[in-house]
C-alpha cells in the first residue's frame, strides 16, 4: 500500500474513523465535541490538538507517534489491541479519562494530567507524568519500565516489576508483583 499524506480539519460537532491508515501522517485534527477512531494505524504519527469534549479511540498504534492535547475528553487504547513500539505524548489532558492498555515497548509522556484518571498497563517502556495535579493514575505490570512522576494531592496505585518511582506530595501504593 502507497504512502498516506493526510490532513483533517474538524471544527464541528463530527465523527472520524481512521481505518488501515498504514505508513502515513495525519495533521492537525481539531475535534470538538466529537469522536475519533484509528484502527490498524501501522508506522504513522498522528497529531490531535484541542480535542475537546470528546473520545478518542486507538486500536492497533504499531511504531507510530501519537500527540494528543485533549480537554474533557477521554482517551482510550482498550486492552486485546496492542500499541507496539510507540511514543504517545499527551499534553493537557484536563477533567479527561486516559486508558492506555498493552502498550509495549513504549515510551508515554503525559503533561498538565489535572483532575483526570490514567490507566496504565505498559511492558518495557517509560512513562513520565508532569504537573499531574488532582488525579488518580493506575499503572499495572509496568515490567522493566521508568515511571518518574511528579503528582500533586493525587494517588498512584502501581503494580511494578524492575521499575523505578518518583512522587511527590501523593499517595503511592506500589506493590512488587512476584
Amino acid at each position: 500500500m502507497p504512502s498516506m499524506e493526510m490532513e483533517q480539519f474538524i471544527s464541528m460537532p463530527s465523527t472520524m474513523h481512521i481505518h488501515n491508515a498504514i505508513n502515513g501522517t495525519i495533521h492537525h485534527i481539531h475535534a470538538i465535541n466529537g469522536t475519533i477512531r484509528t484502527n490498524n494505524s501501522i508506522n504513522w504519527t498522528m497529531h490531535i490538538h484541542n480535542a475537546i469534549n470528546g473520545t478518542i479511540h486507538i486500536h492497533n498504534a504499531i511504531n507510530g507517534t501519537i500527540h494528543i492535547h485533549a480537554i474533557n475528553g477521554t482517551i482510550s487504547m482498550p486492552s486485546t489491541n496492542n500499541a507496539i513500539n510507540w511514543t504517545m505524548h499527551i499534553h493537557n489532558a484536563i477533567n479527561g479519562t486516559i486508558h492506555i492498555h498493552n502498550a509495549i515497548n513504549g515510551t508515554i509522556h503525559i503533561h498538565n494530567a489535572i483532575n483526570g484518571t490514567i490507566h496504565i498497563h505498559a511492558i518495557n517502556g517509560t512513562i513520565r507524568t508532569n504537573n499531574a495535579i488532582n488525579w488518580t493514575m493506575h499503572i499495572h505490570n509496568a515490567i522493566n519500565g521508568t515511571m518518574p512522576s511528579y503528582a500533586i494531592n493525587g494517588t498512584i496505585h502501581i503494580h511494578a516489576i524492575n521499575g523505578t518511582i518518583h512522587a511527590i506530595n501523593g499517595t503511592i501504593r506500589h506493590q512488587l508483583e512476584p
